[in-house]
């Protein structure tokens, strides 16, 4: 589990002005927390802790050395501007069930074997206790091939027991359909094939 280091932020402190200062500004709310704890992170580190962490990971949260194990439940991001405005996270309870989401990550995409792979989903919704919580889905679209459609029932994280997941069971995550190419390439050849019968 990663450590994310951060800054307890005065509730005066306004956001705008730490954003030109090179901060992120966050929040941490749980159950046991009165109200919801408020610190700032510097902009490259969070970036950088972003790159193994996201929506969903469990991280432990150091604010000002006060440590908190915690569920990243939401990550303002900015496209326009291409920065984070804010993040939220939720104190994790040994015996609280949270509700969380789970990244869907496909590997091995370019080895897809005769067709093009369509994504559908990119994340799933589930609740656990934090022992059980699941940050990645993993998909070897390697093993995928024409025809193939995967769906949420067919995933590990679906037939866990210690899970209960909230997306749909028959939504597609991801299916491989006829390349574009063959189609044009089929297409070419009827089209020859027809102006041979013609002539």
């Amino acid at each position: 589990m990663d450590t994310l280091k951060t800054q307890r932020r005065d509730i005066a402190d306004k956001a705008k002005k730490l954003r030109r200062e090179g901060y992120v500004v966050g929040s941490l709310f749980g159950k046991e927390i009165k109200n919801s704890l408020l610190f700032k992170v510097d902009k490259l580190e969070l970036t950088k802790f972003l790159r193994n962490n996201g929506k969903g990971s469990k991280i432990t949260l150091d604010i000002d050395g006060e440590t908190h194990i915690a569920l990243i439940k939401s990550i303002d991001y900015d496209p326009y501007k291409g920065c984070i405005n804010e993040i939220s996270m939720q104190e994790l309870l040994k015996d609280e069930v949270v509700k969380s989401v789970a990244e869907i990550v496909i590997e091995n995409r370019d080895k897809v074997q005769d067709g093009v792979l369509q994504e559908d989903l990119t994340e799933v919704s589930y609740s656990a206790l934090p022992s059980d919580l699941v940050d990645k889905v993993i998909i070897d679209a390697s093993k995928l091939k024409f025809g193939d459609t995967l769906r949420v029932k067919d995933l590990d994280l679906y037939k866990n027991p210690k899970l209960t997941v909230h997306t749909n069971p028959e939504a597609i995550i991801l299916s491989v359909s006829a390349s574009h190419i063959n189609e044009e390439e089929e297409e070419a050849s009827e089209a020859a094939s027809a102006n041979s019968t013609v002539a």
